[in-house]
């Protein structure tokens, strides 16, 4: 997913600053995509070399190493979803006022 367009813009926020976070933002996307594919390989090749070890074949090592790289995928995935429940809770809509959502 290249994400080189995607902007960052709080309601009211001037343009410098929606620059500055709009670059940390795609920047902390690019690492992290970055860490996750490299985190994910590790895992599966360290799966696929375990299953090969115990004699499977080389098809069927290499769909235990896809199974476990998917995990680990899911549980991070799982992670970041609870992280941004509990850090976003109460935030309302972005972009009114406490007074138009109350109406």
């Amino acid at each position: 997913m290249n994400s080189l367009w995607l902007e960052v813009r709080p309601f009211g926020s001037p343009t410098s600053a929606c620059r500055l976070r709009t670059a940390l933002f795609q920047t902390l996307v690019q690492l992290g995509g970055s860490f996750g594919l490299a985190l994910t390989t590790v895992i599966a090749s360290s799966y696929r070399n375990k299953a090969l070890d115990a004699g499977k074949d080389a098809v069927s090592a290499q769909l235990t190493a896809l199974h476990a790289a998917f995990w680990l995928a899911a549980g991070c995935s799982f992670a970041a979803l609870a992280v941004a429940l509990i850090a976003l809770r109460g935030m309302g809509t972005i972009g009114k006022t406490k007074t138009q959502q109350a109406h």
